[in-house]
């Protein structure tokens, strides 16, 4: 009878631990580029995004931020979000966004999700680190990794220094990376390369 109970006892603390991996599981191929995080992605209507993530805590529109960029001495030339272009942004801190996704500021036009930024700043780390690219691409990561996942094929900027942006356009994923740990992912509909020259040129690179 003892017997059984410690047989019945492991089966039970296999099935949790089975279940336990497969919720990581879920986390490490969550973002997609070019696409978005699970159910949050470009292109969804702008009601049901709040309707999973709930409230934002601030909601600007585009000549806000447009002025906001000017106060802190930057072109909006220089950022893709300005060129692809929206009507209006929203943000979430880690208390007011209902899910578990790392989600920061969303954009729409047009009531649709154009752009979006998740980030490990104002969320926890450690969860943060589960949220991954292909199963091999996850937030503290480095170049090295970055560069086994996504390629060589992106544009560099260097912010200040140890902060450097990683552009992959046609794959609709930009990345900034601080001493050499991922802390930003950019979610956008991937560029044609017409799209991707124009920005550029516009831009002065």
């Amino acid at each position: 009878m003892k017997n059984w109970v410690l047989l019945f006892l492991f089966m039970i603390l296999g099935y949790t631990q089975a279940f336990a991996q497969d919720d990581n599981d879920i986390y490490k191929d969550i973002i997609i580029p070019g696409v978005g995080v699970a159910e949050i992605t470009v292109g969804t209507p702008s009601q049901k995004v709040l309707d999973i993530l709930g409230q934002p805590i601030r909601k600007s529109t585009f000549e806000e931020e447009k002025e906001t960029l000017a106060k802190r001495k930057l072109s909006v030339k220089t950022e893709l979000v300005f060129f692809l272009g929206f009507d209006y942004v929203i943000e979430y801190s880690r208390s007011a966004n209902k899910t578990y996704y790392p989600l920061y500021t969303l954009y729409f036009k047009d009531e649709k999700l154009v752009y979006m930024i998740l980030s490990s700043y104002g969320y926890d780390l450690e969860k943060c680190k589960k949220f991954g690219v292909s199963a091999s691409l996850f937030f503290s990561n480095g170049k090295q990794e970055m560069q086994k996942t996504l390629g060589r094929s992106y544009i560099t900027t260097g912010a200040e220094r140890s902060i450097f942006l990683y552009d992959y356009f046609t794959k609709g994923i930009s990345l900034f990376l601080n001493k050499n740990e991922i802390k930003t992912m950019h979610i956008y509909a991937a560029l044609d390369k017409r799209t991707q020259r124009k920005f550029l040129a516009n831009a002065g690179k």
